[in-house]
C-alpha cells in the first residue's frame, strides 16, 4: 500500500484526486501549499508527491527541489493547466518522475501514481539490496580481517615457541656439558639473559634449609649494588619460592608486603620473578629474574620454569660432582 499526497491550491482538485486514488486502496493526504505539504512530508512516510506547479508562495517547481533536497527518495509528479515545453522541460530536469497536464482524468493520474510506486518500489529495493550487499561485504572484511590477524597471531605463537625450543635445547646442552657449578650457572645465565633480557639473574644454592647466593649476572646495575645475603625458606619473595614450591611472580616489589628484604629495592629494581632450581624431587635452589622497569614476568611464566628446569638438570648433575670432590 502506497502513501501519496496531493498538493493543489484547488480544493475540489484536491478532493477529486484524494478520492480516485483512495478508490485504488491508496493512503492520500493532501494540502494547499507547499509549506503545509513540507510539514506533512516532516511528519509522516510519503511514496509520491502529486503537486501543481502554479501554487501560492511557493511553486510547484520550488518545493519539488526541497523535496529532492531533503527527501531525495520520495517521487514527484507535477501537474499543470498551462502547459509548456520549459514547465515539462524544468520539472523533469529538477527530478520529476512525470508530468500531468489539467484537467487530469482519473485513469491517468492513476497510472501515473502506479508507474510512480513501481518505480519507488524497485529503488527502495534496490537501495535495500545495496545496504545488504554492504553489509556482507562488511562482514566479509572484517571476517577476513579476524582470520587474517589470527593466522598472523598463530604464525608469531609458532614462530616463538620453536625459538624457545631451540634456546632451551642449547641450554640444555650446554649446561649437561659444564662440569662445575659455576661453569653451570655462568653458561647458563647466558643463554636466559639472551632469551628473556632480565636487568638481573640471581641464583640461589639451598643449603641446610637455606638459601645462599652463589651467582648475580646483570649489565645495568652496578656489581657494587648487587649485594644479596643468606636467605631463610619463607622469607621474601625467593624464601616463599622454596617454602610454598611454586614460582612467585611481583610486578612491584615496593608495594609487595611479601618482599621484605632490602636487597633488590636498593639495586633499583621494581619486578621480579622467583623459579624453583628442582630436578626431580630435590630442590636444589631459586633462580631470580628482575627488571628495573615494571614488568609483568607471569606472562612468559611457562617459559621461565621450562629454563629454570634445564638449569636444575644440569646443577643437580654437577652439585653432586661437586660434594664428591669435598668427600
Amino acid at each position: 500500500m502506497g502513501k501519496i499526497l496531493v498538493v493543489d491550491d484547488e480544493k475540489s482538485i484536491r478532493l477529486t484526486l484524494k478520492a480516485f486514488l483512495e478508490e485504488t486502496g491508496l493512503q492520500v493526504e493532501t494540502a494547499e501549499e507547499a509549506e503545509s505539504a513540507i510539514a506533512i512530508l516532516k511528519d509522516k512516510p510519503i511514496d509520491v508527491v502529486v503537486t501543481d506547479i502554479i501554487l501560492p508562495k511557493i511553486s510547484g517547481v520550488q518545493l519539488l527541489q526541497r523535496i529532492k533536497e531533503t527527501s531525495a527518495e520520495v517521487l514527484v509528479i507535477m501537474m499543470t493547466g498551462e502547459p509548456t515545453f520549459e514547465t515539462a522541460s524544468e520539472s523533469l530536469r529538477h527530478g520529476a518522475v512525470d508530468y500531468l497536464q489539467k484537467p487530469v482524468c482519473k485513469a491517468d493520474i492513476i497510472k501515473a501514481v502506479q508507474n510512480a510506486l513501481r518505480i519507488k518500489h524497485l529503488s527502495d529495493e534496490k537501495k535495500r539490496l545495496e545496504e545488504e550487499n554492504q553489509q556482507y561485504t562488511d562482514r566479509l572484511e572484517e571476517l577476513v580481517s579476524q582470520r587474517t590477524r589470527a593466522l598472523a597471531t598463530s604464525e608469531a605463537d609458532l614462530r616463538r615457541r620453536a625459538e624457545e625450543l631451540a634456546i632451551l635445547n642449547r641450554l640444555a646442552r650446554e649446561v649437561g656439558e659444564s662440569i662445575t657449578v659455576d661453569e653451570t650457572i655462568e653458561k647458563g645465565a647466558k643463554h636466559i639473559l639472551n632469551a628473556v633480557s632480565p636487568d638481573l639473574a640471581v641464583f640461589f644454592l639451598l643449603e641446610n634449609d637455606q638459601l645462599v647466593p652463589r651467582r648475580s649476572f646483570s649489565d645495568r646495575i652496578e656489581s657494587g649494588r648487587l649485594t644479596f645475603a643468606v636467605h631463610q625458606v619463607g622469607e621474601c619473595l625467593c624464601g616463599l619460592c622454596i617454602s610454598e614450591d611454586r614460582a612467585i611472580f611481583c610486578e612491584d616489589i615496593h608495594s609487595d608486603r611479601r618482599c621484605t628484604l632490602q636487597e633488590c629495592k636498593n639495586a633499583g629494581l621494581r619486578s621480579f620473578a622467583a623459579l624453583t632450581l628442582k630436578s626431580g624431587s630435590d630442590v636444589l635452589g631459586v633462580l631470580g629474574l628482575a627488571s628495573i622497569e615494571a614488568r609483568d614476568f607471569s606472562k612468559e611464566s611457562t617459559f621461565l620454569e621450562a629454563l629454570a628446569n634445564e638449569m636444575a638438570v644440569g646443577l643437580k648433575k654437577n652439585l653432586l660432582y661437586e660434594q664428591l670432590q669435598q668427600r
